[in-house]
């Protein structure tokens, strides 16, 4: 209050009788409806000096609307706004650039203005729309790069236009590091089936390994889309070289630059590598070594030099079979639903011995 107002003079227009911030006279009137008189009065009674339907306010922001002692109710602000974020969510992983929001609203006086801030790091923001309004929205670019990994707190504070302040505050986890990928079963080297099952895994300083997700790539093809499963198969495999590579992604998002990779090669064909004895007459029991056979004797196709033989016995790696009458000196072949092989040498058929 100004009783003399900006003239000095009292009983002059300029005179200011409202009560002023922090007046003992704030809601410590009486509330004169409760004198029992005719409701009708009770219209004049909530009116103050200054105009009609005045009182009673909550002047001391308790909450309760009061009457004021005097001719004029404090009508001044005094509620904070309400400050709420909108991005990013609590505890959010978040990496390298991030849009911060938060929204303020003051249905008195208005919204004045509304900062952020990142720890004790201000952030250069705009306001939509300009101030005074409600609600206001501020929105601003968080460079996460400038700070460490781990738990970090935003914060957004609000000022209306009466002066009152209120902040609220989201924490997230900043995540710059990317996982590591290891692969932890798998083929390697030479394999004599056609399918492959690899299994995988991660370490991350933040993300839990079974939070993370992965992605994998086959024999230079495009990586597949992210998911949480940790085994991949590979069926009808073409004989040759493959590489398997795959990446751990986190939960900030940040990927694995250097996927792990495996390589290995398939070979389902029979394979003949040596033929013991190398020589002898026709019903010589001959082993042929190698890979990659039927183990069921008959289904092993066994020729010295074009003419077929008895096949005795079989196992994946050995077949046993006898010179057969008319063979001559000549290569050995075996062929199976596979496919055949040759043997690396001709069996020389001798003349002498009986059969």
């Amino acid at each position: 209050a100004s009783l003399l107002g900006p003239d000095g003079l009292a009983n002059t227009a300029d005179d200011d009788f409202a009560l002023a911030i922090g007046s003992p006279a704030i809601d410590r009137g009486m509330d004169p409806r409760t004198l029992g008189l005719n409701p009708p009065f009770n219209a004049l009674l909530e009116a103050d000096f200054s105009g009609d339907a005045a009182r009673p306010k909550d002047g001391n922001g308790s909450g309760t609307a009061e009457f004021d002692m005097g001719a004029l109710e404090f009508n001044r602000d005094v509620t904070a706004p309400t400050v709420t974020f909108l991005d990013p969510p609590a505890n959010a992983f978040v990496r390298q650039s991030v849009t911060v929001r938060a929204e303020a609203t003051d249905s008195q006086s208005g919204v004045q203005d509304v900062t952020l801030s990142a720890g004790t790091q201000p952030l250069t923001t705009s306001l939509s729309p300009t101030p005074p309004a409600s609600p206001v929205t501020a929105t601003a670019t968080w460079n996460t790069l400038t700070f460490p990994d781990g738990t970090n707190t935003l914060t957004a504070t609000a000022t209306d236009v009466a002066g009152n302040t209120a902040s609220a505050t989201r924490t997230v986890i900043v995540d710059n590091t990317p996982p590591d990928t290891q692969i932890t079963g798998g083929p390697s080297g030479e394999i004599t089936v056609a399918m492959a099952t690899f299994t995988f895994t991660g370490t991350d300083n933040l993300t839990p390994a079974q939070n993370l997700l992965f992605s994998w790539s086959f024999d230079g093809g495009p990586f597949t889309a992210f998911s949480a499963a940790t085994t991949a198969t590979f069926t009808g495999l073409a004989e040759g070289s493959h590489t398997f590579r795959v990446k751990a992604r986190d939960q900030a998002g940040n990927e694995d630059l250097t996927p792990a990779d495996r390589s290995f090669s398939v070979l389902t064909r029979p394979v003949i590598t040596d033929v013991t004895p190398s020589s002898g007459p026709v019903g010589t029991l001959v082993t042929i070594v190698g890979k990659n056979f039927a183990l069921t004797p008959s289904q092993n196709d066994v020729r010295f030099n074009g003419v077929p033989a008895v096949v005795r016995t079989a196992t994946a790696t050995a077949v046993t079979a006898t010179v057969p009458i008319a063979a001559t000196t000549g290569f050995v072949t075996l062929t199976n639903a596979n496919g055949s092989a040759t043997s690396p040498f001709p069996f020389t058929v001798t003349l002498t011995g009986d059969f």
